[in-house]
């Protein structure tokens, strides 16, 4: 999770699901800090597993505990039984911190005219980063996950109506700004882990102030 921003709609906090797998795709939700165990599997039900279907492991910074009554919570979302010996192996998890700051920066350069409405444009980043190679893969995620690259937004043709082509000048525009965005706060993770600079912990509420 990605803590203390804003308050953007209610929400303070992002929920950030990766698929560790082929794809390395993400998933960004927002929520509260003080989410619960319940509230979290709810959130996986909606967001991963009605998409999905069911997943092979959790992966988890996490206390043993909490992937334990997760695997109950979600169990009972879906009315099944499950081994919790070995279903859930949690484990300092890696890839989702590269994301977390990846995401961070993505906030933070893109949010800074409009600190308060980053969970706006969550879909906007959720977008950018599945449709951004990986450095692992040299694929994009929705590549791996769909087969194909899935269109951004059509083609801009004249249209006989300003008004129109005026809207849809901007959003090309804004759209343009969401790739660069992404790609600006990629590379600032990559450069500070080739420095071996660790990062301040979340600074995300920090810099969205400034």
């Amino acid at each position: 999770m990605i803590t203390d921003l804003l308050l953007s709609s209610g929400f303070d906090s992002v929920l950030v699901m990766v698929n560790h797998g082929l794809t390395k795709g993400g998933i960004f939700t927002p929520c509260h800090k003080a989410i619960d165990t319940t509230s979290i599997a709810a959130l996986f039900f909606k967001h991963v597993f009605a998409c999905f279907g069911l997943h092979d492991k959790i992966i988890s910074d996490h206390s043993p505990q909490f992937a334990s009554a997760f695997a109950k919570e979600l169990a009972r979302l879906l009315e099944y039984d499950v081994a919790l010996s070995t279903a859930y192996h949690p484990q300092t998890d890696g890839e989702s911190e590269w994301v977390n700051q990846e995401l961070e920066m993505y906030l933070w350069i893109f949010c800074q005219g409009q600190p308060t409405k980053w969970s706006d444009l969550l879909p906007m980043a959720k977008f950018s980063h599945n449709s951004a190679t990986h450095s692992v893969t040299n694929q994009t995620p929705f590549s791996l996950m769909m087969g194909f690259e899935p269109r951004a937004y059509p083609m801009i043709r004249k249209m006989f109506f300003p008004t129109l082509d005026k809207r849809l000048e901007l959003l090309d525009a804004a759209r343009k700004e969401a790739t660069a965005t992404h790609a600006k706060a990629a590379q600032a993770v990559k450069e500070w882990i080739g420095a071996k600079f660790t990062p301040w912990k979340v600074g995300a509420k920090v810099w969205l102030d400034s």
